[in-house]
């Protein structure tokens, strides 16, 4: 039997006897026909024994009855393909199989290989305590670009150890963002305006060959002006190379742009300073110095993932206290690796009480290398203790007000063609990290730890300490 089905451009022909269509609803139902070879009429058959597919809405009241025929198009006739659209948040469900979060179980199960890793800076928990609303500061601004399509900046600002860099990181690592292209660089390690943009162009241009800084700056701008999808760009330090730091933000601020920048730096107060003049200045955030109760609780939150009771409460509160002079989660997590270490490796006796870890403070500053820490210190910080240095070397109580190491510091950032936007506050942001570091001895009238014009300060370091630690060559130049 055959049966027609109708069209404004005519009508075909089908066998229906061998294939049952059922037209019980009022929706429009759609059956998949392939061409015969050997005449006009259209045979049902299977989906899937087609290549090459017709379809056919069939009409099932009389209004429906002059809809028309829908055909699929053939691979050579099909049109360009959209766009894909850029990621949208989706829920936080997600962080339950999320990938960026560690899978312990891939770790040995002995206590101390578990604990070298969850105590580690680079361990990414599935949280960071303390940090809920920098999170959701962070992705809403990730959030809005996305929806309207536009990049933009962040700087995020807070002084060492306040989770700035691990959040960022945390976040980005998220599936919804984990599609989006990104780039992250070190100014302390990449050292000058030069070295970052050598950097950039290694990563992003297809231009090798050697270039000025300044055509560098433009090639790298008409690089991101050019992006079709969405990048994101993290400057940690950016501080630390103070010229590029207008540069960048610049970059996401272009109409139309497409380039995500997060500048994550220790200095407060630089926007101030670099970023007032910006049409667009880039969004802010400011990581809070963790408190003695926040370190507590992502240390304890760490030290249950181990299995077992590892510390007393009050040797983790102690710890935390320690660690709360200078707001540093890094110095709690150590100090709780190298007691748990000491322990494992001698008595292995659980929970590690408050004594233990007393003894093993006093052990740790007894054998601690200074010459280490000064390795590991900023630029500025460095340039810093060696005014310190100097201006102690020769003075009768071997001290030195702030005032005067201040005021060396702009003289000889003058003298050797340095930056000299750091103001008195990073000053003495950065001499009271160097008495948190115990490189320096801080001395107030009151019992502060926070540095002034009126502080004293003191060092038991020597100018030998320093060229046998400092590799920058700027530097190394000003102390011979």
């Amino acid at each position: 039997q055959m049966d027609t089905c109708h069209s404004a451009e005519g009508s075909l022909q089908f066998d229906s006897s061998s294939f049952d269509i059922s037209f019980g609803s009022s929706e429009e139902e759609e059956v998949t026909v392939a061409p015969c070879e050997e005449s006009e009429e259209v045979t049902v058959v299977p989906c899937e024994e087609s290549e090459e597919r017709l379809s056919c809405s069939v009409p099932t009241s009389e209004e429906e009855s002059e809809e028309r025929l829908s055909f699929s198009l053939s691979e050579s006739e099909e049109p360009e393909p959209e766009p894909k659209p850029e990621p949208e948040p989706e829920s936080e469900s997600e962080s339950e199989s999320d990938p960026a979060i560690e899978d312990l179980s891939l770790y040995s199960t002995d206590p101390l290989d578990l604990a070298e890793k969850i105590l580690s800076v680079s361990f990414c928990p599935s949280r960071l305590t303390a940090r809920d609303k920098e999170y959701d500061l962070i992705h809403a601004f990730l959030k809005q670009c996305f929806m309207s399509g536009n990049g933009g900046g962040m700087y995020i600002s807070g002084t060492p150890g306040t989770g700035k860099t691990s959040l960022v990181n945390r976040i980005l690592q998220e599936p919804k963002y984990r599609s989006t292209r990104s780039l992250s660089c070190n100014c302390i390690e990449l050292a000058n305006e030069r070295g970052f943009f050598s950097f950039m162009q290694a990563a992003l241009l297809k231009e090798k060959r050697a270039m000025k800084v300044n055509d560098l700056a433009v090639a790298l701008q008409n690089h991101f002006r050019s992006l079709d999808n969405f990048m994101i760009l993290v400057v940690d330090e950016v501080d630390h190379i103070s010229t590029i730091v207008q540069q960048v933000f610049e970059w996401a601020a272009q109409p139309k742009s497409k380039l995500i920048v997060f500048g994550l730096s220790n200095s407060i107060d630089l926007p101030m300073r670099q970023l007032y003049r910006m049409k667009e200045p880039p969004q802010l955030v400011t990581f809070q110095s963790y408190q003695r109760d926040e370190i507590a609780k992502i240390v304890e939150a760490r030290l249950v993932l181990i299995g077992k009771q590892i510390f007393d409460p009050k040797a983790i509160t102690f710890l935390s206290s320690k660690a709360s002079e200078s707001g540093d989660i890094r110095q709690a997590l150590d100090l709780c690796l190298t007691t748990f270490r000491n322990v494992h490796s001698t008595t292995n006796v659980y929970p590690i009480l408050l004594p233990t870890i007393v003894g093993v403070l006093k052990k740790m500053a007894a054998e601690a290398n200074p010459r280490e820490r000064i390795g590991k210190i900023s630029f500025n910080m460095q340039l810093v203790l060696w005014c310190i240095i100097k201006k102690t070397a020769n003075a009768s109580n071997k001290t030195t007000s702030a005032s005067e190491v201040f005021g060396s510091f702009q003289t000889i950032c003058r003298s050797a063609n340095l930056p000299q936007d750091s103001t008195r506050s990073d000053f003495f942001q950065w001499c009271e990290l160097l008495s948190a570091e115990g490189l320096i001895i801080l001395k107030n009238d009151k019992s502060s730890r926070l540095v002034s014009t009126t502080s004293r300060l003191q060092t038991n370091l020597t100018h030998a300490d320093m060229m046998a630690t400092v590799k920058e060559p700027t530097l190394l130049k000003l102390f011979q």
